[in-house]
């Protein structure tokens, strides 16, 4: 693979880190295995959450699944979620959920319906939840924190100069590319 990519596909070091990160990890149970106690929990509950909502939508499109339908239609989903080259599954997950119960010889236009209301509720909902939430936290007294706000230039439209702000977290990868007034690198800088 390395004259394909001309890099190293596992880097040795970040293997090592992760070794060792799941050995202390592992350690850790061993010394007091009732503590993960909580967390299976917690676990288990988001899993019975998601295929409560899995039901709940294919009621309301009239559609009940019995136990075992749902548990392997939600199963489908979550390998489809975890396996697919797309971050979260967009796209394979609902394709795959609309396949299954196509095969079930439910109608496909009730099919697409439960799956894109599934992933609509348990996916897209939820990221419009965290992006509203993290705009909540980033305000303080009703104003963007000064640290995390970086004006850039942006250009002409018309004779209208629009002015962008761009946010970047104190501590971001990309915060090194400014210098220390919030000015952009001039190795970044577009020529004029």
């Amino acid at each position: 693979m390395r004259p394909v990519l001309r890099r190293e596909v596992i880097d040795q070091a970040d293997a090592q880190d992760f070794a060792r990160d799941f050995a202390e990890g592992l350690q850790h149970v061993r010394r007091s295995p009732g503590r993960l106690f909580l967390p299976f929990l917690l676990a288990l509950s988001r899993k019975a959450g998601l295929m409560t909502i899995l039901y709940l939508v294919s009621r309301a499109f009239h559609t009940p699944l019995n136990p075992y339908t749902l548990v392997a239609l939600f199963s489908t989903s979550y390998v489809f979620t975890i396996a697919s080259v797309t971050p979260s599954g967009v796209g394979f997950v609902e394709g795959a959920m609309i396949v299954y119960l196509n095969a079930l010889q439910i109608p496909l236009a009730t099919s697409a319906a439960i799956s894109l209301a599934y992933r609509g509720i348990t996916f897209w909902l939820t990221l419009v939840y965290g992006l509203i939430a993290i705009r909540i936290v980033d305000y303080s007294n009703g104003q963007l924190k000064k640290s995390s706000r970086i004006p850039s230039r942006a250009p002409l439209i018309g004779e209208q100069r629009v002015l962008q702000k761009s946010i970047v977290p104190t501590g971001s990868p990309i915060g090194h590319y400014y210098s220390k007034d919030n000015e952009l690198s001039p190795r970044l800088k577009q020529p004029e």
